[in-house]
């Protein structure tokens, strides 16, 4: 499991080495960076706009949703999954699957949200060549 620590401004304090590895950057470009700045998401990188959270996107961001709903609500989220486009240190756009959960915690009398989340996408793509079997056989039973 991968797991993100971000504070009250979506600034990442804390990283382990999966998530890191799941993104596929290094912890040390992560650290210190804005949410959308550390994980290379897709709607900063694509737009003309240099920081995070000022994009069309953001708005409907699973990301920064959890993470509002963690801080600003004192609410966890569990089981979220989602399809995204990050991008890796090569500039490589990939289409990853998440399954995200969101907690608030406080430490030091300071308020983060623990974002703990893995990658489902093998398994997303298992379901679908699943679900095209199945349809199939069900067309040849016709």
């Amino acid at each position: 499991m991968g797991m993100i620590t971000v504070d009250e401004n979506s600034i990442i304090t804390r990283i382990n080495d999966e998530a890191s590895t799941i993104f596929h950057r290094d912890k040390a470009d992560m650290i210190n960076a804005r949410l959308g700045v550390g994980l290379a998401c897709k709607a900063f990188n694509k737009g003309k706009v240099k920081q995070c959270g000022n994009t069309e996107s953001c708005d409907t961001c699973i990301f920064r949703s959890s993470i509002d709903t963690a801080l600003n609500l004192n609410r966890s989220v569990r089981g979220i999954e989602f399809k995204h486009v990050f991008y890796s240190e090569n500039r490589s756009g990939r289409e990853l699957w998440i399954r995200l959960s969101a907690v608030p915690i406080v430490v030091n009398k300071s308020r983060f949200a623990m974002i703990v989340l893995e990658d489902i996408t093998n398994n997303k793509e298992m379901e679908k060549k699943s679900c095209r079997k199945r349809e199939a056989v069900a067309f040849n039973y016709r």
